[in-house]
């Protein structure tokens, strides 16, 4: 029969077995419990980190904060400390991406963080002077006015398209348009903004005093008159030659050619 000293020693050595099991097990569930946790944050920040684009219609530069639209609505973001901003692919400060104007505003695209704060910043904002050469559904060929040089864009039919400061359709542009491409990221047309339009009608008085000419722009039976004034840099044309003010006489047909002002007048007799 083993001693009792021996039984002791047998059933310290079975306790001191088991108890090193028990603490090599929580060992191993403790470091997956780390490696796991772990694992999940790095999941989860990848998962919030993301990018967001829009238009930036609001700056704050004392606050370093902006206002972000787009199709869910306006949001604010934050910018943090060393934040890269760009504009056209050079840097700059917060400054420079204020809107133009009221409705006139640079596209961006925003690196933000899981904390929601943004560390990089690409906008992009040139409005390039043309003339419309040939629309196509998805592609606008343009003429640019400072160089003559013609470039062709695709675009989407949602962008926004104004003449004279209101909002029309694609199918109300034409060759010989001539205005500002509104270029965002990527140098995609943002927006289409002419300036020139036409009217027709017949010439009703000429006011030689202050260069104002009185147009009947309706029928002759339901008549609509209106004034325009001609600056000293309008043409006038008839027969294609360029004439006076004083040359024209009433009820001839007329064409003016307006661009932020009466740019040309031609002039028929019918």
């Amino acid at each position: 029969m083993l001693s009792t000293l021996a039984i002791v020693n047998n059933l310290v050595e079975n306790i001191k077995r088991y108890t090193e099991g028990i603490i090599m097990k929580l060992m191993k569930c403790k470091m997956f419990f780390v490696v796991t946790l772990i694992s999940l944050l790095l999941i989860t920040g990848l998962a919030e980190a993301k990018e967001v684009q829009g238009q930036i219609v609001a700056v704050n530069e004392t606050e370093e904060v902006l206002l972000l639209k787009n199709d869910t609505g306006v949001k604010q973001y934050q910018l943090s400390f060393d934040a890269t901003i760009r504009l056209n692919n050079e840097q700059v400060d917060l400054r420079a991406l204020r809107p133009m104007d009221y409705k006139s505003f640079c596209e961006a695209e925003l690196k933000v963080n899981q904390s929601g704060v943004v560390t990089d910043l690409q906008a992009a904002y040139r409005a390039i002077k043309a003339t419309i050469v040939n629309i196509s559904d998805d592609t606008l060929l343009v003429r640019k006015t400072t160089t003559g040089a013609e470039r062709e864009f695709e675009f989407n039919q949602g962008v926004a398209i104004t003449r004279n400061n209101l909002q029309v359709d694609l199918d109300d542009l034409s060759a010989g348009d001539r205005g500002l491409i509104i270029l965002g990221l990527n140098d995609q047309i943002q927006k289409i903004v002419m300036h020139n339009y036409q009217v027709y009608g017949f010439l009703k008085e000429v006011k030689h005093q202050n260069r104002t000419i009185i147009v009947n722009t309706a029928s002759r039976l339901q008549p609509e008159y209106k004034k325009f004034t001609l600056s000293q840099n309008t043409q006038i044309e008839f027969k294609q030659q360029e004439i006076k003010l004083k040359d024209l006489t009433a009820n001839m047909w007329l064409k003016l050619e307006v661009e932020q002002g009466i740019k040309k007048v031609v002039a028929k007799k019918i």
